[in-house]
C-alpha cells in the first residue's frame, strides 16, 4: 500500500497532487476504463471541467459521480474516502461519509502538520 505523508504534503506544496492521486487509485481500483469515463465526463461538467476542477469543487464532484453512477456511487465514495485515509494517515474509524467531507479533513491533517513546524 502506498501511504503517502502528509508531512511532506505540506513542504513541497504537493497537497493537491497527492489528492488527486488517491482519487486516481480509488478509481483504477474499478479499472482503467471506468477511470477514464470519470474524467470524461468531468471534462463535460461546467463546474467541474476536467481531473484539476475536483479540488476547487468536491461537492460538484461529488454530484457528478452520482450522475454517472447513480446508487453504485456509494462504493466508489467509499473506495476514495478510503484512499484519502490512507494516503493522509487519517484515523481509520473517523466518520467521513462524503468526499468534501474527506478533502477537509485530509486539508486539516496537513495544517495541524503545519502548525508544528
Amino acid at each position: 500500500m502506498n501511504n503517502l505523508n502528509p508531512e511532506s504534503a505540506h513542504v513541497d506544496g504537493a497537497f493537491d497532487e497527492i489528492l488527486l492521486d488517491c482519487i486516481d487509485r480509488a478509481l483504477d481500483t474499478f479499472g482503467q476504463t471506468t477511470k477514464q469515463v470519470v474524467y470524461w465526463n468531468l471534462t463535460q461538467q461546467d463546474d467541474i471541467q476536467g481531473r484539476g476542477g475536483i479540488l476547487k469543487n468536491p461537492e460538484a464532484f461529488e454530484r457528478a459521480l452520482w450522475k454517472m453512477f447513480g446508487p453504485g456511487v456509494a462504493c466508489i465514495r467509499w473506495e476514495i474516502i478510503r484512499e484519502i485515509k490512507n494516503g493522509f494517515d487519517l484515523d481509520d474509524k473517523a466518520k467521513i461519509e462524503d468526499i468534501p467531507t474527506a478533502f477537509r479533513q485530509a486539508m486539516r491533517k496537513v495544517s495541524k502538520i503545519d502548525d508544528y513546524d
